[in-house]
């Protein structure tokens, strides 16, 4: 997921962390297990703490965590996409907007 955000490839973290593309695919499949050195390269070159991959929920705020259905869509290339250009929207105002849009649209 993180890898994804970031736009980072397979193959650039690869190059990055020093291992194989099919390597970095073992890893994001859960085929080969991931030593605490390695996680600790990844975390470094995904800008992340190594804690980042064992938290049950992604912490928001204070005691609220995001539930694993939104986890889920963030990771997918939609929710990448829609994160990506929604970041780039500046006015807090067209942010509110849109926002209250979909909240509308989902409870038709």
């Amino acid at each position: 997921m993180q890898r994804r955000a970031l736009g980072i490839s397979q193959y650039k973290l690869a190059e990055m962390i020093l291992v194989s593309v099919q390597q970095i695919r073992k890893y994001e499949w859960g085929a080969n297990r991931v030593s605490a050195s390695r996680l600790q390269q990844i975390a470094l070159a995904l800008k992340v703490r190594p804690a980042f991959f064992f938290d049950e929920g992604l912490i928001v705020s204070k005691g609220t965590t995001v539930p694993p259905r939104v986890k889920e869509f963030i990771a997918s290339p939609q929710g990448i996409a829609l994160s990506r250009a929604f970041a780039k929207i500046s006015d807090r105002k067209v942010r509110r907007i849109i926002v209250s849009l979909v909240e509308r649209i989902v409870k038709l």
